[in-house]
């Protein structure tokens, strides 16, 4: 791996804890009060990261950046998080961080091209990055569809 992918997979993250917030509730939903056990994350949700750790250990980390092209690379609409408020009835607090990321995430994906420009990587680690942005937008689509037929996480 060259020293721009070690770099990149290096950067600090600039989200916190956007994923467990969103896979969880977060804090805008009523988050997880002190003490408390954590819930289970929905099964998709582990999918998605599990995907993503076995890749990085026994594929290589250059895969990681098709996972990362998915989730950072384009940027939700600034008027998502006020649709989705309506549409599933919990506070605008639970969405903040879609609305944080409608500002953080614009220039990602042209950030990102430009580095797998820069990358000498072989066919082999250009499939791996492809194949993990593919199966990353498979289970997004999943989550999303059980998302809508259940916005409120009742069942």
């Amino acid at each position: 791996m060259g020293a721009a992918a070690g770099g990149l997979l290096r950067r600090p993250r600039t989200g916190g804890t956007r994923s467990r917030c969103l896979a969880v509730g977060g804090p805008g939903r009523g988050g997880r009060p002190a003490g408390r056990a954590r819930p289970l994350p929905p099964p998709l949700v582990v999918e998605l990261a599990g995907a993503q750790y076995y890749r990085i250990e026994h594929r290589h980390p250059v895969a990681l950046l098709g996972y990362l092209a998915v989730l950072e690379g384009h940027a939700p609409s600034p008027a998502l998080a006020g649709v989705l408020a309506t549409r599933t009835g919990l506070p605008p607090a639970a969405f903040r961080t879609v609305r944080e990321h409608a500002d953080l995430d614009a220039g990602h994906v042209a950030e990102l091209e430009r580095q797998l420009d820069r990358l000498p990587l072989t066919a082999a680690q250009q499939t791996e990055v492809a194949v993990s942005a593919l199966h990353t937008a498979g289970i997004l689509a999943r989550l999303f569809h059980q998302l809508a037929a259940d916005p409120g996480g009742q069942r």
